[in-house]
């Protein structure tokens, strides 16, 4: 290896055990949330509490890790939390085989490591980190580092164990097969006039028919959703958008996203290789299945950190086009791409410091510091303020504090 290579692989090392070290200090130090805390007291105490498809749990592998890692470690934050800790180390080290394997390696790692959002949620107890990490592996193994038959087996089963992390992920799955598919068939004619990995796909496909009955069951109506009744493109392009740029510049951001999209779309066709075309084919799925989905079923449409899992999809699909276009380029054009690339980078480190905290998570604002306030209303009023009891944080705290003979009165205080 190069002086350059040497230099770069330890620096991409680096940097991705200083994303780890955040992940597992964030993990380590903030208090549990609302959740995290239902999760742990339903259906992480029991190895079969994840069969209840109830409450905070279409993310039945993370209850059932949940349990596995508190009955063989104990019981504490981190150790509820450990195993999206582990799943964020499986994300980072997924990323480093891909950012090894492109051309464009600042782009592939501050598109994929520099995620603020997704920082949160390898830090907690939650089935969003093990499928974000799961569908990154898979895809790296699929379109950039794999080799051999086994490339179209091994993304489809990470992405359909990544759909038992949380069942919305199958949208996603789903949208990949038929991206497969429909590229396979294309060019049947280099295979002989057939559609390869077919017989996976249908094997993968019957098997995702189990996350469906469970996402449908747990957005049966009359059962809470994090899901979004505005529009599709508030709902979907400007919730991902949100989660990069403040929200002034959300809207711009997302058309700018859904008409590059578009635009590479069409200049896949004849310009970019398969692999991008399969990305960003399944990545325009995903969202016209979401939209055809919620449109005749009547459900709300997916919103917030139900995307995460989708990430990966399109980011991967941005670096494999990206990938193309300076493979294609000149020298010249190469150096504007690279030029093009240093101010997404920096934007994107820029956002990632805004965001970052060690102590407060984006979607439970409300749980922050929530053990100190607990304790100090016991102690002070001997009630709870409506902020500390309408946390069901509190009974987590409550039941690991105390034993049940000598837990205190657990009230809110009166209005005075």
């Amino acid at each position: 290896m190069d002086q350059a290579g040497w230099v770069g692989g330890k620096l991409l090392r680096v940097a991705l055990c200083l994303v780890f070290a955040v992940i597992v200090i964030k993990a380590a130090s903030a208090d549990l949330t609302w959740d995290e805390a239902w999760t742990f007291l339903h259906y992480g105490r029991d190895p079969l509490g994840f069969t209840r498809l109830d409450l905070a749990n279409d993310h039945p592998l993370n209850s059932v890790l949940v349990w596995a890692s508190t009955w063989l470690l104990g019981n504490s934050e981190f150790i509820i939390r450990l195993p999206n800790v582990l799943a964020g180390g499986l994300y980072l080290a997924a990323t480093a085989r891909l950012v090894r394997g492109v051309r464009l390696k600042a782009l592939a790692f501050a598109v994929c490591a520099l995620q603020p959002y997704l920082i949160d949620y390898f830090s907690l107890a939650r089935g969003y980190g093990l499928a974000v990490a799961l569908v990154q592996c898979g895809l790296v193994a699929g379109f950039f580092a794999g080799t051999g038959r086994r490339r179209l087996a091994t993304m489809l089963g990470c992405c359909a164990l990544a759909s038992f992390a949380i069942f919305s992920t199958v949208v996603a799955f789903y949208s990949l097969i038929v991206a497969h598919l429909v590229d396979a068939w294309r060019h049947r004619r280099e295979t002989g006039g057939a559609v390869s990995g077919l017989r996976v796909s249908l094997a993968f496909g019957a098997l995702g028919l189990a996350p469906v009955a469970g996402l449908l069951w747990v957005s049966r109506p009359g059962v809470p959703l994090v899901g979004s009744d505005v529009g599709f493109f508030d709902a979907i392009p400007r919730a991902v958008a949100a989660m990069y740029v403040p929200d002034g510049w959300a809207v711009t951001v997302a058309i700018v996203g859904l008409l590059a999209l578009g635009a590479m779309l069409l200049f896949a066709m004849r310009h970019l290789t398969r692999r991008a075309t399969v990305l960003l084919t399944a990545s325009a799925i995903c969202l016209a299945a979401a939209w055809l989905a919620a449109w005749v079923l009547g459900k709300p449409l997916p919103s917030g950190r139900v995307l995460l899992p989708w990430l990966p999809l399109f980011g991967l699909a941005v670096i494999a086009a990206a990938e193309d276009l300076y493979v294609a380029a000149g020298q010249r054009g190469r150096r504007g791409i690279v030029a093009a690339t240093v101010p997404v980078c920096l934007l994107i480190g820029w956002s990632f410091a805004q965001h970052l905290h060690f102590q407060r998570f984006s979607d439970w604002a409300g749980n922050y510091r929530i053990q100190s306030r607990l304790a100090q209303s016991l102690v002070v009023s001997k009630c709870l303020p409506p902020s500390v009891w309408a946390s069901y944080a509190r009974e987590y705290y409550l039941d690991r504090w105390f034993l049940p003979q000598y837990r205190p009165r657990d009230y809110p205080c009166l209005p005075p």
